[in-house]
């Protein structure tokens, strides 16, 4: 039930503030509580230093405790490093035949791999075009993030439960817990939201993203943390997460901010001098769990498609070498002959060759010699959350011994 869930985010939370690890407890929540462990699972489309600060982001958020490290490790995350949002839509709106939009209010990063699992569980069929990472636009608040927005890229009115139920808007549910446990629940609604209207748009190509994301470590900050005072002659809003400048041109001197115009924002879970109580997330900041938002693409549904099952397949082999042209040759051999095969590196999509129908053949970029890296492989495109580890080498040099 509800309220066992609860119970459970609770003593989980007590249990890490004493000092135990979720491994502690691990086979005990994959059989009760296995959408906690899905929450907290190392993301597979985040870049390492994204995908280490959210990882420890979310196990802070279980256990409802500040951490200036992590508040440190927000600020020090370049998150100029992903295209905007914005640029990312409107290339899907130029690429994509017809592409179908749907904004959902406060889906930030943080919840990227348990959405996809539950679209998955939903329906297995749904393929995944492409997943990308885009910057909002400061400050991380709806009505600039909306307004901002191409119209062609907004299909219909943003789905806003999400945002609602994270800022604690109901006094009568102050419950934490209470409200983590909804927003695992929530998700899998948006999930099922998402797969009705694949198949309601079943010629056209979904695309899911968000206007903005949450923050619960920039709320707990607010109680936790002495507040900046702000420049001169400027407002503040959003429990001092961002102020707004009397000009673009007037001098500021604040660090860990992110200025974008007559904006500053935080980078940090710092604030601004601001008084009030924040009982849940708040958002208007630049740090990564609000400033970075998913654009999930979907392909359409083959409504000829005969493919209702996984197929199976294995790597030719796990190691993988560096070609002249810089791209690594990976070849995946299927059981059965497949329409289509995919690898997921890092978020994006990159479609392989196919040889024979059951062998493929994968030319991954920007790969390493020396490392290993994790891979998705989804045959027919098909979501699974089976990975892959290769493992990246150079081939030496051939010697004749008879010279």
């Amino acid at each position: 039930t509800h309220e066992e869930r609860t119970k459970i985010l609770e003593l989980v939370s007590r249990a890490l503030n004493d000092g135990k690890s979720i491994n502690d407890f691990k086979t005990l929540l994959q059989e009760k509580y296995p959408d906690l462990l899905l929450y907290l699972k190392p993301s597979s489309y985040l870049s390492d230093d994204v995908k280490d600060y959210m990882a420890s982001y979310k196990l802070n958020k279980i256990a409802d405790t500040f951490s200036l490290h992590l508040s440190d490790f927000a600020g020090e995350i370049d998150c100029l490093q992903f295209d905007t949002r914005g640029s990312i839509l409107y290339s899907l709106k130029k690429s994509v035949a017809s592409p179908y939009f749907l904004w959902f209010d406060g889906l930030g990063i943080e919840w990227i791999d348990m959405l996809l699992e539950k679209v998955n569980d939903v329906d297995p069929s749904i393929a995944l075009a492409g997943v990308d990472i885009g910057t909002a636009v400061l400050p991380t608040i709806t009505k600039v993030n909306m307004d901002k927005a191409d119209p062609e890229t907004i299909s219909e009115k943003k789905i806003d439960d999400l945002d609602t139920l994270s800022h604690i808007k109901d006094k009568s549910d102050c419950n934490y817990f209470s409200i983590v446990a909804k927003q695992f629940e929530l998700i899998g609604i948006i999930a099922r939201r998402i797969v009705e209207t694949i198949k309601a748009h079943a010629n056209m190509e979904v695309i899911v993203t968000a206007d903005h994301g949450m923050s619960r470590m920039a709320a707990k900050g607010f109680h936790l943390t002495q507040g900046v005072t702000p420049p001169s002659k400027s407002d503040v809003f959003n429990h001092g997460r961002y102020c707004e400048l009397p000009s673009e041109t007037t001098p500021i001197t604040v660090s860990n901010t992110k200025k974008d115009g007559k904006i500053i924002a935080f980078c940090t879970h710092n604030h601004f001098t601001f008084s009030g109580y924040a009982p849940g997330e708040v958002h208007g900041g630049a740090s990564p769990e609000e400033l970075l938002v998913p654009v999930l693409h979907f392909a359409r549904v083959n409504k000829h498609s005969t493919v209702s099952k996984f197929i199976d397949y294995k790597l030719a082999s796990s190691e993988v070498f560096l070609g002249s042209d810089g791209n690594a040759v990976l070849t995946v051999k299927t059981d059965e002959p497949a329409s289509s095969l995919v690898v997921d590196f890092k978020g994006k999509i990159i479609s392989g060759t196919s040889l024979d129908q059951k062998t493929w053949v994968v030319k991954l970029p920007g790969l390493l010699a020396g490392n290993s890296y994790i891979i998705h492989i989804y045959p027919n495109s098909l979501l699974t959350q089976r990975e892959e580890t290769i493992i990246v080498k150079r081939k030496g040099l051939i010697v004749d011994d008879d010279l």
